[in-house]
């Protein structure tokens, strides 16, 4: 399945690239395509570029949904609701009827990362396993 991998951005180190990538990697490990909005280039033809300008967040964000929108589905990393951009993300989502997964880590337990009245979503993951992450461990350490 191609995903579109969403999240904060704002306020954290190189635009929380570490995370987007460990992302990536685990979900192309299972067997998916990745979508990152760190890997998208903005169109050269858009106003800021004719106009000499500098890019504007929304210019971005144009970008990120034109890419997202080419994917069956859209994976929300933790701390998605505090970001203006992945809450924009997720409504263009489900308005195109993409799927919508929520990464779940061992750090939130047995916290909801969502609310039950929402409608149909999914868990990219039901449960983590030990066995899993070990697996991703080896794999992610074998490639360094």
């Amino acid at each position: 399945m191609k995903l579109y991998v969403s999240g904060p951005m704002d306020g954290y180190p190189d635009k929380n690239l570490e995370v987007f990538e460990f992302a990536c990697k685990a979900l192309q490990f299972l067997g998916h395509e990745t979508v990152s909005p760190h890997d998208i280039g903005l169109d050269t033809n858009d106003a800021y570029s004719q106009n000499f300008m500098e890019p504007k967040t929304h210019d971005y964000l144009r970008a990120d949904l034109r890419a997202m929108l080419e994917c069956e589905g859209i994976v929300l990393l933790p701390g998605w609701s505090q970001s203006k951009g992945a809450i924009q993300e997720l409504n263009a989502a489900v308005a195109s009827g993409l799927y919508v997964f929520y990464w779940r880590t061992r750090a939130y337990g047995d916290q909801q990362l969502w609310d039950e009245d929402c409608g149909d979503f999914h868990y990219l993951y039901k449960d983590s396993t030990p066995e899993l992450e070990t697996k991703l461990d080896r794999k992610f350490n074998s490639g360094r």
